[in-house]
């Protein structure tokens, strides 16, 4: 769309009475000093198109005042504008003025408000269609951004200066990022997001990191379980000592009776090892969960309070810098007080001849000395504005910071609540004392048994090696638990070895996500800057953890 202003007329618009601008085809200046009119012009064809004044207010004052400050009554407010929509001509015009009239029973006239008339091409329109024609014609936002050079800079908010960036920027394909850094087409960019890969790989690795720092206290309570028992020895050493004992006596009638004596107290001792054991695994498994929540409330104590400190570090500088910003804008703004105070005073004489000027270089030399004070006005703006922007990124910053840091010590606060998990063994069953007695029990019955022969002296050497062989046994039971202790700890082992790859893996598709980011964030930083000669923007900042933050910075 090709948008050409031809002619602009004005007729009691604020301090303006009477005016009309032909627009020539080269570029027509319209200057003088301050507060003679020339933003009223540009306040005129805002208000004509879009019912607000240059500053994009839509309550503002269009009325002419007299030298008292008081408003003229009962005068028509009227501005017209003729332009070229694509090489087709069409005429705008508003008349705004007061509604006066007489209540009835009454001759006095009374102001009753006011009213704007609207017309296209001459023909009265209301002002829903009147709008409605204009928008068909020329968006508002798109003709404040190419005819007012402040709406982008001043009147736009930060983000909404960043989208129009963002807009105008040609997309960045994953090809271009490729480019950058070959490694990240092993990124799954195909299935899935660059928002998702994140999400389910810091899933994955904080789900195996807890896992892996849990493996090590399991192990080392399945060590200490393990016995050191040659279990070899003992099978090889003594079983053929009573078996050739129980073949050099003679006990009669009592044989079988202390055989199953014998096999009972073996049961029970066995079924008293089985349960010990039970319980004793249930108690590793306690301890070892306990002491993991234990030592995670500490890791994450730890972690709080190492966040803590580096919030209040980054808060302590924003809060410098804000301060050093802020100085930086009063001294501006002194600076800008003091140019605006400067009036020219230029002589009339010749320094050459001594002669009176003539009127042209005169005007030639008041116009040079008000350009340049204007330019001078201008640059100041810019660096204030630039600098609030700074300051208002930082105070963001800051406010994002300091609401980390309270949820930080809330959540540290409510750690330290927590008192530490006391480990409580699960006491052996009833079963295990009942067992004991049953043994004591039945190693009476055997003593009486034996007592009855008169081959004393073989009966109390079987005793002995009985007692011995009761012991072995009781050891040898450990065997298995021993076998099953090894098993485990190579399962645990294994087990490591895969989280660790597990977390490897995930750490490598999460660093080049961030790649990612940063690469991305960068040409598309370069490819908006590109279109700008004089301004830079910076949309992107690098935070302390590594990771991108969106802002607005314009540097000229």
């Amino acid at each position: 769309m090709k948008i050409k202003l031809l002619k602009l007329k004005l007729q009691n618009f604020k301090g303006i009475k009477d005016l009309e601008i032909d627009f020539k085809d080269d570029v027509t200046n319209i200057f003088g000093a301050n507060a003679t009119g020339k933003t009223t012009i540009f306040d005129a064809y805002s208000w004509l198109l879009f019912n607000k004044d240059s500053l994009n207010n839509t309550n503002f004052n269009i009325k002419t005042i007299d030298k008292n400050g008081e408003t003229i009554r009962n005068i028509e407010h009227i501005v017209e504008g003729t332009f070229l929509f694509n090489n087709k001509e069409m005429t705008f015009r508003k008349e705004y003025k007061e509604d006066w009239g007489t209540k009835r029973g009454s001759s006095e006239e009374t102001f009753r408000g006011n009213t704007t008339d609207h017309f296209v091409n001459g023909a009265p329109k209301g002002a829903t269609e009147y709008k409605k024609i204009i928008s068909s014609v020329v968006d508002e936002e798109t003709f404040k951004l190419i005819s007012n050079p402040r709406h982008f800079s001043v009147d736009l908010d930060k983000k909404k200066r960043r989208e129009i960036l963002l807009a105008i920027s040609d997309e960045v394909l994953d090809e271009e990022i490729i480019k950058v850094n070959k490694d990240i087409k092993n990124l799954d960019l195909e299935n899935y997001t660059i928002e998702e890969l994140q999400a389910m790989n810091k899933a994955t690795y904080k789900k195996a990191d807890k896992e892996i720092k849990e493996l090590p206290v399991r192990i080392d309570e399945l060590y200490k379980s393990i016995k050191d028992i040659d279990f070899e020895t003992l099978e090889f050493n003594n079983i053929p000592s009573i078996e050739q004992i129980d073949k050099e006596i003679s006990l009669g009638d009592n044989t079988g009776a202390l055989k199953a004596i014998n096999e009972k107290m073996s049961e029970l001792i066995t079924e008293q090892i089985e349960l010990k054991n039970e319980i004793d695994e249930k108690n590793r498994n306690n301890r070892a969960s306990v002491e993991a929540k234990n030592r995670e409330i500490e890791e994450k104590r730890n972690e709080l309070q190492r966040g803590i400190g580096t919030l209040k570090k980054d808060i302590e500088f924003r809060e410098s810098q804000i301060t050093e910003y802020k100085e930086s804008v009063k001294r501006l703004a002194t600076e800008y007080e003091d140019i605006a105070n400067q009036y020219y005073e230029g002589s009339d004489i010749c320094p050459i001849c001594n002669q009176k000027l003539p009127a042209e270089m005169k005007k030639e030399a008041l116009e040079k000395y008000n350009t340049e004070k204007s330019n001078k006005l201008e640059k100041i703006v810019i660096k204030a504005n630039k600098l609030k922007d700074e300051i208002e990124n930082f105070e963001e910053g800051k406010k994002l910071l300091q609401s980390n840091l309270e949820r930080y010590e809330l959540d540290l606060t409510d750690l330290e609540r927590i008192d530490k998990i006391e480990y409580r063994s699960v006491p052996y069953p009833e079963r295990v004392g009942e067992i004991d007695e049953e043994i004591a029990d039945l190693k009476e019955r055997r003593k009486n048994a034996e007592s009855s022969k008169n081959n004393d002296e073989l009966l109390e050497k079987k005793s002995k090696l009985q007692t011995e062989l009761d012991e072995i046994n009781s050891k040898l039971a450990y065997k298995e638990v021993n076998e099953n202790a090894e098993k485990k700890i190579k399962e645990y082992e294994t087990r490591q070895k895969e989280l660790a790859k597990i977390i490897l893996e995930a750490e490598k598709i999460l660093n080049l996500c961030d790649e990612y980011i940063k690469i991305k964030s960068e040409l598309i930083s370069t490819e908006i800057n590109k279109k700008f000669n004089f301004v830079e923007f910076k949309l992107f900042e690098k935070q302390v953890n590594g990771g991108i933050n969106e802002v607005y910075v314009m540097r000229q």
